[in-house]
């Protein structure tokens, strides 16, 4: 199974045990993105015809870093 997420948790430790195919279906961000920007990358991909199922938050929003949290459209947008 799946183990904690801990602070030393980076993206590689948990990407097996996601069902994310390889489409462009999540994106790093600075965990320091404001909301709104977080909400205008959201609106900007669904325009696109894709589909931003998830922000990974890091310190420097590069996939190497370790993970400060998950943000999804509906943290965002509401219910």
């Amino acid at each position: 199974g799946v183990g904690a997420i801990t602070e030393q948790t980076v993206f590689a430790d948990i990407r097996e045990h996601l069902s994310i195919e390889n489409k462009k279906k999540y994106v790093f961000i600075r965990a320091d993105t404001p909301i709104s920007e977080a909400e205008k990358l959201f609106h900007k991909s669904f325009k696109k015809g894709e589909r931003i199922v998830m922000m990974l938050l890091t310190k420097d929003g590069y996939a190497n870093q370790k993970l400060m949290g998950i943000v999804t459209p509906w943290d965002i947008l509401g219910e």
